[in-house]
């Protein structure tokens, strides 16, 4: 987990989502994959939520991120699999691999 920055403002978990959600979903990110965004502040995992999406949005803007990454595990042993993340996010093959087999 990660510590809060010492200095900070609070939001409403509703209003953030609201804003994450419309600025991921104008350049083309699901909405299911934008609630991840902000599922990461939440489980205090603040340098990968809320606070990237300038910068996700710009990247993925001009196409230097893939917005709808096709996600597939590429190889699996009975202890591990190796999961092909198709250049997007790498928490969104991560939050896959949780709920993999």
């Amino acid at each position: 987990m990660n510590t809060p920055p010492k200095e900070h403002i609070n939001v409403d978990h509703h209003k953030l989502h609201a804003f994450v959600s419309t600025a991921a979903q104008t350049v083309g990110l699901t909405a299911e994959k934008a609630e991840l965004l902000t599922k990461n502040d939440l489980q205090g995992v603040f340098s990968h939520g809320t606070q990237q999406i300038a910068t996700y949005a710009i990247l993925m803007r001009d196409g230097q991120l893939n917005k709808d990454p096709q996600i597939e595990v590429v190889r699996e042993t009975p202890v591990s699999a190796l999961v092909d993340g198709d250049g997007g996010l790498g928490y969104f093959p991560a939050y896959q691999g949780l709920y993999w087999r």
